[in-house]
């Protein structure tokens, strides 16, 4: 039997994704354990192509779709089988109390299946196949796009202990400024408790980030079925910011989603149903062959049988009903799937554009700003032009605008996996 995977959809298609063993039919009971994939861990630093590759190997919930795959090719072979022969003995007494005669009959019939239900059912049983296939590439799929996402997520962790330690030895400098100068008796001790507040608070926020810096590395290992995280870092562009594509193109390519590119082997499952479901009105045929024997005489006769249902009642009208009202339910389907499926996409595109322009506006305009403030600011304090909340108030405000900036870059990145999603291809096109 021909295996029968559909064609991996662009996002990811160059990694290879696990594929469920075949097993022998004669041997189906024993399962080739060394074929499933060993649960090794990622060490070193990690790329988001070292993320995806592991996952599309090891994630188990993408592995029991490709069981699955492997179950419709088994319900395929099972569709093609004929029935199985029938066997039966009967043995009859005949006559009254002065003599009985009796006849043993074995007989073997056959059911001989009319209407071409056969081929009908296997045509069926292959477009079920087909659309097994399809849930499997949707579910890989959605395995790139989580690790995508979760890859992200941890390199802002990373972004966000490394801020917030800076930030403490920012404070941490600003507090041995405000201690010089309240032991030089030109600053009240009140500035040294201020400075002190910042500190702690920066202690605080510190061992928070990295709390969820660890959260963030067990929830990637885990799309590769890791139970600790293993590797050091995870590395990537992280502040590399490129201007969206067009979304006229984008749209474009919607097609390609698993969700849309289904409904032709989804409508084409449906019209075979009804196939079948005709072929199912039309009678079997049930002939049979045997042997009587007489015991009274010791002879013996040969038995031929033919049975055939009269379909004047049931001819699976409703059977064909339903095929049918099922066919033409999949065409709503399909155009529900490609209303919802744009929709997401242009809401994807939209917030997209959103984080683009906060992120360039926060890189170009904000930031820059934000730091010559708070040098000048810190610059005079030194030199005792200023006191210690000017400073205090152009750090923080530094600070705030570095974290607007992490969160803002986070949501661009992660609205363009999820634009990717969508369109299950990459958003650059080369």
């Amino acid at each position: 039997m021909s295996e029968r995977w559909v064609e991996a959809r662009p996002l990811a298609r160059e990694a290879a994704s696990y594929r469920p063993p075949r097993f022998d039919v004669e041997r189906y009971e024993a399962v080739d354990k060394a074929a499933s994939p060993s649960a090794n861990d990622l060490t070193g630093d990690v790329t988001l192509n070292d993320a995806i590759a592991q996952a599309l190997i090891q994630n188990p919930t993408l592995q029991s779709f490709g069981w699955e795959v492997r179950a419709a090719e088994a319900r395929a072979l099972q569709a093609g089988l004929w029935p199985n022969p029938r066997a039966g003995v009967v043995s009859e007494n005949h006559g009254g109390p002065d003599r009985v005669e009796v006849r043993n009959t074995l007989r073997i019939s056959q059911v001989i299946e009319l209407g071409d239900k056969r081929k009908k059912r296997i045509d069926l049983a292959e477009a079920d196949r087909a659309l097994v296939a399809w849930d499997y590439e949707e579910q890989r799929v959605n395995v790139v796009a989580e690790v995508a996402r979760r890859h992200v997520a941890t390199l802002a962790a990373q972004q966000r202990v490394s801020l917030n330690r800076r930030t403490l030895r920012l404070a941490e400098q600003v507090l041995q400024i405000v201690t010089d100068r309240v032991d030089a008796g030109v600053t009240p001790t009140s500035e040294r408790d201020k400075a002190l507040v910042r500190v702690s608070i920066e202690r605080i926020r510190l061992n928070r980030a990295e709390r969820q810096l660890a959260s963030a590395r067990q929830s990637l290992a885990a799309t590769w079925g890791g139970k600790t995280a293993t590797f050091d870092s995870v590395v990537g562009a992280f502040d590399r910011v490129t201007d969206p594509p067009d979304r006229a193109t984008a749209v474009s390519r919607v097609g390609q989603n698993p969700r849309i590119a289904r409904y032709d082997d989804e409508i084409e499952q449906r019209r075979r149903a009804v196939e079948l479901a005709k072929a199912q009105g039309v009678p079997n045929l049930t002939a049979g062959a045997g042997v009587r024997h007489f015991a009274d005489s010791d002879s013996a006769a040969a038995v031929v049988e033919f049975s055939l249902p009269i379909p004047i009642i049931d001819r699976n009208q409703g059977g064909v009903l339903e095929a049918r009202y099922r066919v033409a339910q999949a065409k709503a389907q399909q155009r529900a799937a490609e209303i919802a499926v744009n929709d997401e996409l242009v809401r994807s595109f939209e917030a997209l554009a959103a984080a683009h322009f906060e992120v360039r506006t926060l890189q170009r305009e904000t930031l820059p700003a934000a730091q010559n403030a708070f040098n000048a600011a810190r610059e005079s304090f030194k030199q005792g032009r200023t006191d210690y909340l000017n400073v205090l108030d152009a750090e923080r405000t530094l600070v705030d605008v570095e974290r607007q900036l992490l969160d803002a870059t986070e949501t661009y990145h992660q609205r363009t996996n999820d634009a990717e999603a969508v369109l299950a291809g990459p958003l650059e096109i080369d």
